[in-house]
């Protein structure tokens, strides 16, 4: 069985070494999105290899609002849920992020704790 992977979604590579530090830690492969793609590709890449949980940092730039209701629309990608971390000092887009149907948020000060959680409720 391939193990699966947890997909970050974002360009601060700040974030990056502990989203995969975490990943690793929890028994997940690692791996991440840092460019545009349209939402078909988006999923098709989501479909290619088993994923646990997709990891968005809300201050990218990529399409997430058209990624994601593409993915949890897909038969094959859309019960693989999604955490997005964000700023505490931008409370809209946490929120923005909740109405848009993201199973967790966390403010990035938690982003440790929340993760932790997220990974071993998804292993």
């Amino acid at each position: 069985m391939e193990t699966k992977r947890i997909l970050a979604l974002g360009t601060d590579l700040f974030f990056m070494p502990q989203i995969g530090d975490a990943a690793q830690a929890a028994g997940f492969g690692f791996d991440w999105v840092e460019g545009p793609l349209s939402a078909e590709a988006f999923v098709e890449a989501l479909a290619a290899a088993p994923t646990a949980l997709v990891v968005l940092d809300l201050t990218c730039t990529l399409p997430w609002q058209e990624w994601l209701p593409a993915a949890k629309g897909h038969p094959a990608t859309g019960d693989i849920p999604w955490m997005a971390f964000g700023r505490h000092d931008n409370p809209a887009s946490l929120k923005e992020a909740r109405a848009a149907g993201m199973d967790k948020v966390a403010v990035r000060a938690q982003l440790g704790k929340a993760l932790r959680e997220t990974l071993a409720e998804v292993g």
